[in-house]
């Protein structure tokens, strides 16, 4: 099996704007099904810049599919949408790799 990692990488305008919170309720849902029942989501790691400016989210799963699966899932989908349009408010930029 190989391992596929993904990098959400966000950069704030400054250290005054909050970074987006994910809910307890969809952390532990992601939890619950993606690490323990399933075992797909195998690490997850939280870097930040030592300016404070820049957050980089770096998630190891399983196989791609498995990746692809929790984005479709509508718990985690409707989380990434108040994610995306807290930052487009807030003027955080986000890549994707």
């Amino acid at each position: 099996m190989s391992e596929i990692t993904f990098t959400r990488t966000s950069i704030r305008p400054n250290v005054n704007v909050q970074w987006f919170q994910t809910p307890a309720s969809v952390l532990e849902h992601i939890n619950s099904t993606y690490r323990m029942r399933d075992g797909d989501l195998l690490k997850t790691e939280v870097m930040l810049s030592d300016d404070r400016l820049t957050m980089s989210v770096i998630n190891t799963w399983t196989t791609a599919d498995a990746h692809s699966a929790c984005l479709a899932d509508p718990v985690v989908a409707a989380n990434i949408a108040a994610m995306d349009a807290y930052n487009a408010q807030h003027n955080i930029q986000v890549i994707l790799g």
